[in-house]
């Protein structure tokens, strides 16, 4: 098998589609998240610059991290792998997909922050849609619907007469 059939990293940096689920129903939202995956840049340098800081505060003698500084870090990371959104409002308003905002609602909306931790760990997530066994629809060849757009005026032009011609003679 090749292994490339396997290559998340890809669709890890351009992100994935992540439609929320309302935890109330069950029932999918119109929300959706763009997100990067664990195997992104975006997140691997995350990772990098909580792992410099973590071994800072060691060699400084200052211990562990500390469960809330855990939880910092585990969201500036989220934040940093959320690309993009659709549909999300907040109190009524289309809200802007910035740092910022993306940094507040998972700070305020706990059920959401784990549906989007949960979706860039998963890397099935972020597998080409052939490698999780979903049929793939053919991109069309733009030649050949040119032509069929062709084919399909001839015929209503006449039975595969030219344009100009008419189908009486005179």
């Amino acid at each position: 098998m090749d292994l490339n059939r396997l290559n998340t990293q890809k669709l890890s940096n351009e992100g994935a589609w992540m439609t929320v689920v309302d935890i109330g129903t069950g029932e999918e939202t119109d929300i959706q998240i763009l997100l990067a995956g664990v195997d992104s840049d975006h997140f691997r340098e995350a990772k990098k610059d909580w792992d410099r800081r973590r071994r800072e505060k060691l060699e400084k003698g200052k211990g562990l991290p500390t469960a809330e500084e855990l939880e910092k870090a585990r969201l500036a990371m989220l934040v940093t792998c959320t690309l993009d959104w659709r549909n999300l409002e907040l109190e009524g308003k289309p809200l802007a997909c910035t740092k910022a905002a993306a940094n507040h609602v998972y700070r305020n909306f706990p059920w959401l922050r784990e549906q989007a931790d949960q979706f860039i760990e998963d890397r099935r997530n972020f597998l080409p849609p052939e490698a999780r066994g979903e049929a793939v629809e053919p991109t069309p060849d733009p030649e050949a619907v040119a032509l069929s757009d062709v084919d399909a005026y001839a015929a209503e032009v006449g039975n595969g007469q030219s344009a100009g011609q008419s189908g009486d003679s005179a």
